[in-house]
């Protein structure tokens, strides 16, 4: 539409007038936090950090303060970040997440939801540049198919190096998930490009909304790959408004001040990351409590319990559940209880009071020392050690069990100092899951946990988010055609069940709805559809995504020799920096540590080398996938990871080789 189109004058003056309403709340909020201020009572401290907070969310937004309207012949509503009321405290601007606003994203010329007229409005720099009008009372209106100009425009922008939020882009799909029950866990599925990671934000900014005073306490957490996708997705929740959240990488959620610094081969990884795992921690675990005689000197008599007294004592304590270290006392007490009454039944005459001979049976050393021996108090750490360092122990606990004949896998010298211990990833999960089985602690728990690139994660890794969340309410993001690592998931179905919920809904078990996302919205089509060309032999069974942006430009390709490889991928690289603002190099680990050469000699920062497996999830303007046969035979996935690497691009993709490419991608 030109500048000067009425409609165009009709919702500048709106945003002008929303402006001026949302300075007017600005104002009023700004003098009730002076006035809080001036009190020094807890409740008005209180008082004033909300203040505070909601007058950090009144800021006006260079790009506007709503993003769309909706109007059903009774009522009309401009849509925002934010509400916005005017001087008789009626709404002007809904905030996206208000129930009202679900309409704005889920209607359809099939379906209106009653609505008349949906608008989608560009604002740069506070004006508004264009609006895209549906009238769904007109067969033919504008906006009556395809996809709306404002999301084209969005997903054609440059990337910056940080994720921006999707709020005025939701599609209908993507707003069912965001807006999902806080009591349900939601796996969602989802190609390259399907914005599993925005909605799986976006969800965590809607029930931060919808339960307030619940999430503010119990707190939200988010689960990422790396730190690099941390840093890249740190913004998206803030623009919103929220900051009740936590982010962590997987090493972050086991143990946030202990660093891995050793490295599993991939059998080793694929062993401790195994289910089997927990069955062989609870066998270490149990193998340290032993059944004897008891025989202690209590006054002039002597205590005695027999093995097998113990050994059923045992049993019955053990049955109960619970943390191991915790169940200690409750067996003390069991078996001082039998003792004393096996004391009573061969001397019913004794007048001696049964609380003061508890009482000296406790201060006995005899007793304390024959109970440490039974069921000594144990750490982690140590039985872990343990376990990798013993050949013997490993065997033990290990016999018919799923991994008896891989217990070499998990040997390890133990170091001088616990400090030295070289930890792994999979070690920290598994110590993690010591904690939880000897004293059920969890160090951290939120009201509501999202994971993403949740396919990467083992089974092991997957029972310790689940113990992160109080009531099993998660949002899962992932997509199998991605998973990279060793011990990742074939199927959410048996995800589901490492995280303790039913994918099938069947009680008693929580339940769990499986969505899968299809439409890609990032991808421009020819680079999706070269992308896909993997997905036969890289994940059989995978559905192929479709991408809205049916224009774009199709891979670039450059052939060198191995030694110009390098070289030529930086030289396009520096090309590509002179017009787009994001652009990357992704390699192997190897040739990215020779790329750090070149990139300490250039004075761009828009220009990064990573290594392919650590670009998941994140998305640059332009890209250079380096030498794809080397990409694809450096993993035992490297089609997964290849996979990867051919999706990241959002503007163009270029394709630098010496070796012939993959099979899969030679064709028309």
């Amino acid at each position: 539409m030109e500048p000067d189109d009425p409609l165009i004058s009709r919702e500048q003056s709106a945003h002008d007038h929303a402006r001026r309403l949302l300075a007017k709340m600005r104002t009023r909020t700004s003098s009730a936090v002076e006035s809080a201020d001036a009190a020094t009572e807890v409740d008005a401290a209180i008082a004033e950090w909300t203040l505070r907070k909601r007058l950090a969310s009144l800021n006006d937004d260079p790009g506007g303060v709503f993003f769309g309207a909706i109007d059903d012949g009774r009522d009309s509503f401009y849509v925002g970040r934010r509400h916005i009321e005017d001087e008789g405290s009626d709404p002007f601007v809904i905030d996206w997440r208000a129930p009202a606003a679900a309409r704005f994203y889920r209607a359809t010329m099939r379906d209106p939801l009653e609505l008349r007229i949906r608008k989608r409005h560009t604002i740069e720099d506070r004006r508004v540049v264009a609006v895209f009008e549906e009238d769904f009372d007109s067969s033919d209106g504008e906006g009556g198919g395809g996809v709306p100009d404002p999301l084209l425009a969005e997903l054609e922008r440059d990337r910056t190096g940080e994720m921006r939020d999707i709020v005025a882009t939701i599609q209908t799909e993507q707003d069912l998930i965001i807006r999902a029950p806080l009591d349900e866990t939601v796996i969602v599925q989802g190609g390259p490009g399907t914005g599993k990671t925005a909605v799986g934000l976006h969800r965590a900014a809607f029930l931060l909304y919808e339960h307030r005073e619940q999430l503010d306490h119990e707190g939200v957490l988010v689960v990422g790959p790396n730190q690099r996708f941390l840093r890249y997705i740190s913004n998206v929740l803030p623009s919103l408004g929220e900051h009740a959240v936590t982010q962590l990488t997987v090493d972050g959620v086991a143990n946030p001040r202990i660093f891995a610094k050793g490295t599993d081969s991939e059998s080793a990884a694929i062993a401790k990351g195994s289910p089997a795992m927990a069955e062989v921690l609870e066998r270490l675990v149990v193998d340290r409590i032993v059944a004897c005689d008891i025989e202690v000197p209590l006054g002039h008599r002597i205590l005695r319990l027999g093995e097998d007294t113990v050994a059923l004592l045992i049993e019955t304590v053990l049955a109960t559940g619970g943390a191991i270290n915790a169940a200690r006392e409750g067996f003390q007490q069991r078996a001082a209880t039998a003792a004393l009454q096996a004391r009573h039944d061969r001397h019913p005459d004794e007048i001696q009071q049964v609380d003061d001979l508890r009482r000296r049976l406790r201060a006995s050393s005899e007793w304390g020392e024959v109970m440490s021996r039974i069921w000594p108090s144990q750490s982690g750490v140590n039985l872990l050690r343990q376990l990798y360092s013993s050949p013997r122990l490993r065997n033990h606990v290990m016999t018919n069990s799923e991994l008896a004949d891989r217990g070499d896998l998990l040997a390890r010298p133990r170091a001088r100092r616990v400090n030295d211990e070289r930890w792994t990833s999979a070690d920290l999960v598994l110590l993690d899951e010591m904690e939880f089985l000897l004293n059920g602690a969890v160090p951290m728990s939120f009201g509501h946990v999202i994971v993403d690139e949740a396919q990467d994660l083992s089974a092991m890794a997957l029972r310790m988010i689940r113990r992160r969340t109080r009531r099993a309410s998660m949002t899962i993001l992932g997509d199998l055609a991605q998973a990279t690592t060793a011990a990742s998931q074939s199927s959410w179905e048996t995800a589901a069940e490492h995280l303790g919920v039913d994918s099938a809904s069947v009680a008693p078990r929580p339940g769990a709805s499986q969505i899968e996302l299809t439409m890609g919205y990032r991808l421009p089509a020819p680079l999706l559809d070269f992308a896909s060309r993997l997905l036969p032999a890289a994940a059989p069974g995978v559905a192929a995504s479709t991408s809205v942006r049916a224009g774009g430009t199709a891979p670039i390709f450059t052939e060198c020799s191995e030694d110009e490889l390098a070289t030529k991928c930086f030289e396009i690289a520096s090309r590509l920096a002179g017009t787009f603002s994001s652009v990357a190099i992704l390699c192997t680990p190897t040739m990215e540590h020779e790329l750090a050469t070149h990139l300490r000699d250039t004075p761009d920062a828009s220009i990064t080398a990573i290594d392919a497996a650590s670009a998941k999830g994140l998305e640059f303007d332009a890209v250079v996938v380096a030498e794809p046969a080397s990409i694809a035979a450096a993993w035992t996935h490297g089609l997964r990871v290849l996979y990867v690497s051919l999706t990241r691009a959002v503007q163009q993709l270029h394709i630098v080789h010496s070796a012939p490419l993959p099979d899969e991608l030679v064709g028309d």
